[in-house]
C-alpha cells in the first residue's frame, strides 16, 4: 500500500516520461513488426532454396550411381 502512494505521489514526475515512450512504441511497433515479417518470409525463401538444391544434388548422385 506504500508503494501506490508513493507512486501516487510521484507520478507527476515520472507519467510525461511514461507517455512519450508510449507515443515512441506506438510509432515504432508496426515498423519492428514489419522487419520481423519480412525476416521471417527471407528465412522461409531461404531454407526452400537449401532444400531445393540439397534434393537437387540427391537426385544428381542417384542418376550418376545408377549410371555407373
Amino acid at each position: 500500500m506504500t508503494a501506490t502512494a508513493a507512486g501516487a505521489v510521484s507520478s507527476p514526475f515520472w507519467l510525461p516520461t511514461l507517455h512519450d515512450i508510449s507515443a515512441i512504441a506506438a510509432d515504432l511497433a508496426p515498423v519492428l513488426g514489419l522487419v520481423v515479417l519480412l525476416v521471417q518470409i527471407w528465412i522461409k525463401i531461404d531454407e526452400y532454396r537449401r532444400r531445393r538444391n540439397f534434393h537437387k544434388e540427391l537426385r544428381e548422385q542417384l542418376n550418376r550411381s545408377n549410371n555407373e
